[in-house]
């Protein structure tokens, strides 16, 4: 090494680099099943709001605009593991229906496109033939482990109106279909689907800003962890949307 190279190193941690490849799509048909229902859900979303029905089952629908911010949460932990488990943040889309019960009462059903995760900011020495041990220089580099998923959930949506604001609950379930895994080490022992729930609070503008637009804040949890191994890995997620009724 000449004397004008220089090195990272890091200090005082030891990683492992995970490497991204391709998920195997061996899910048997149980999971080919959960497609099936899943893509036929959404099927279903997209065209009963157009379909010429009777009493109008659904009340209204229309798409949803997220910023994710999504983190790990580990138990039963192995020492000298250093995880990868803080916040990284991701855009998401959804499209949703809702069928309105009585006045003060709705069920909603919604498909998301949603990307959950983690990541780590690592801190590098910058070493050189001279200064082995460091020049007093840092670098930075910040690892990131994806998981996107195809969400369902079906939520209940209780009302108040509030002068001329409408605020809601949701609380409902959900099932969630990996789609891929990356940077990820076991990533063929990540659970292909998953189920959970959804707690959000909501608001509608509509009579204020004359714009059939709403905002909500959501938590989406896990029944179960989606890994476990070196540690039992459960999805800890956040949203922020911002939706609109067509």
């Amino acid at each position: 090494m000449n004397k004008s190279t220089t090195a990272l190193r890091i200090h005082h941690q030891e990683y492992t680099i995970h490497r991204s490849r391709p998920r195997s799509n061996s899910f048997g048909s149980h999971n080919g099943g959960i497609m099936k229902f899943l893509f036929t859900a959404l099927t279903a979303l997209i065209v009963l709001p157009w379909a010429p029905l009777e009493g109008q089952i659904i009340d209204s629908y229309g798409l949803k605009a997220s910023l994710v911010s999504s983190r790990f949460s580990i138990t039963d932990r192995v020492e000298n593991i250093d995880y990868i488990e803080g916040a990284s943040f991701h855009p998401s889309i959804g499209i949703f229906a809702r069928s309105r019960l009585t006045e003060s009462f709705n069920v909603e059903t919604e498909i998301s496109y949603l990307q959950k995760g983690a990541s780590k900011v690592l801190q590098y020495a910058v070493t050189t033939p001279d200064n082995p041990d460091g020049n007093g220089k840092t670098e930075t580099m910040t690892s990131t482990i994806d998981l996107n998923y195809l969400q369902f959930g079906v939520n209940v949506q209780p009302k108040i109106q509030l002068g001329k604001m409408i605020t809601f609950v949701s609380v409902g379930p959900s099932i969630n279909y990996l789609l891929s895994v990356d940077n990820f080490l076991a990533q063929e022992d990540v659970k292909s689907v998953t189920f959970g729930y959804n707690i959000g609070l909501g608001a509608a503008f509509d009579e204020i800003i004359h714009a059939p637009i709403f905002f909500e804040v959501k938590y989406c949890g896990d029944f179960s962890p989606f890994y476990s191994g070196s540690g039992k890995y459960w999805n800890d997620v956040f949203l922020i949307n911002i939706g609109v009724n067509i």
